[in-house]
């Protein structure tokens, strides 16, 4: 993970001394994100016993977003969004909470579906992948699950001035995982959740309206 935010920051800066000269046009900022909703979860033991689990999710996530068209009058943006995010199931049935955390890798593919000198409206889908690792809050089980989700995702660019934008999305988020826990039981299942997120965006190079 150390490895990968490391990389990621390496990108970053170079992209922002790329910028004034003009050679790109993107937006660079930071987001927070809230997310809520249900999992539904299966462990299967090496003898081939099921055991499902199901229960409520919360999640909190912030980090550094890119992207490609905050304020421009381009009807595609691609927006790249890296975090670190803590995870909480509560499962009834085992009567205990599942704390995770790890990273997430968010690919948002928006539409600007109005477009002015003030704002921009977008929508589009979204892709994800995360990893994530942890364990029960009691017993100390521990365990560790790769995400792979999708979602439909509508935003709104609020331009501040000349090289800053406020911008908001909110979603449904369809999410698979697969993974195993620390007797190597095999665990897979599947989770839905609504979220929103604001993200602060610094535009640099040619990303403006006109």
């Amino acid at each position: 993970m150390k490895r990968t935010l490391a990389s990621l920051t390496g990108v970053v800066m170079g992209l922002a001394l790329l910028a004034p000269s003009g050679a790109l046009a993107f937006g660079l900022g930071a987001y927070v994100e809230g997310a809520a909703g249900s999992v539904d979860w299966t462990f299967e033991d090496e003898f081939g016993r099921d055991f499902d689990v199901d229960g409520d999710e919360k999640r909190g996530t912030f980090g550094f977003v890119l992207d490609t068209a905050v304020a421009k009058d381009t009807l595609f943006n691609y927006r790249l969004s890296v975090g670190f995010s803590r995870f909480d199931a509560d499962f009834d049935d085992v009567g205990e909470t599942l704390e995770l955390s790890g990273l997430v890798v968010d690919n948002t593919f928006g539409f600007g579906v109005y477009r002015s000198e003030s704002l921009r409206l977008w929508l589009g889908p979204q892709v994800r992948l995360a990893f994530y690792t942890g364990e029960f809050e009691d017993s100390g089980f521990e365990v560790d699950v790769i995400e792979f989700a999708l979602a439909p995702v509508v935003g709104l660019n609020l331009h501040l001035g000349k090289t800053m934008s406020l911008a908001f999305a909110a979603g449904y988020r369809f999410s698979g995982f697969a993974g195993s826990d620390e007797d190597d039981d095999d665990i897979t299942g599947s989770g839905r959740e609504v979220f929103g997120n604001l993200s602060l965006l610094f535009r640099l190079g040619d990303d403006r309206w006109r």
